[in-house]
């Protein structure tokens, strides 16, 4: 009985994180990842728990691309980077959810063209970062890059379940001159999944989700009081 209750509790949780995607009009990218994050001592990952200054970096593959953009499927791959997201600590909200704010952060996707005399298959290896990762992910050209100005979890440990949301912007890369009708607003969004993909040694959490633009919109951070009393 609990862990149904607690299920439901997710669910609403993921339905109040990524609501606003599902709102939203354009799906600009779709992408598959692994999430790992550190707690600053060498070779140890610290998720969860999530501390204060802890960071989260993620890595993983573009599955598409709207219309706006350029992609040969044929000839070029394309990989996603999430890095430099700085833990402020996960607070418990009860009933075995945890809620995590990071604070800055950015995202690189990287065009690799199959014909480069330096291709490399991008490998998470283990227990990154490590040789391959996120190194062999930021092989090739800047496709587009961007600031985050918020991003925030929900997660429930038990489970190894939860969702993330986190607002950008884009400030450069090949493909930044396409952005229609501009580079700001822009929403990047999903789940992490228990039940997908073996995670490899040494990261923490499958993570699904896709990056979204809709003005209209409004950004809006809810109070930690706001928060809590979701779940009362």
């Amino acid at each position: 009985m609990r862990k149904g209750i607690m299920l439901g509790l997710i669910a609403m949780s993921c339905s109040l994180l990524v609501g606003s995607v599902q709102a939203q009009n354009s799906t600009f990218l779709t992408f598959t990842s692994f999430m790992y994050e550190s707690d600053n001592t060498p070779g140890v990952q610290g998720f969860p728990p999530s501390n204060e200054g802890d960071v989260m970096t993620a890595v993983g593959f573009i599955e598409s691309v709207g219309p706006e953009l350029d992609w040969d499927t044929e000839a070029v791959q394309l990989t996603v980077v999430m890095y430099d997201l700085i833990s402020t600590g996960e607070q418990d909200i009860g009933n075995g959810l945890y809620y995590i704010v990071y604070t800055g952060g950015s995202v690189d996707i990287i065009a690799n063209a199959y014909s480069d005399p330096n291709y490399t298959y991008p490998d998470y290896g283990v227990e990154p970062s490590n040789a391959t990762s996120p190194s062999t992910f930021w092989d090739g050209e800047v496709y587009l890059t961007g600031q985050f100005y918020s991003f925030y979890m929900t997660y429930y440990p038990a489970l190894h379940i939860g969702s993330f949301e986190g607002y950008l912007d884009w400030t450069g890369g090949s493909q930044l001159n396409l952005m229609y009708p501009d580079p700001e607003g822009y929403t990047l969004a999903g789940t992490v999944d228990p039940f997908g993909a073996q995670v490899p040694d040494g990261y923490d959490l499958e993570a699904v989700g896709d990056i979204t633009f809709d003005p209209a919109i409004p950004v809006k951070e809810n109070t930690w009081g706001q928060v809590k009393s979701l779940y009362r």
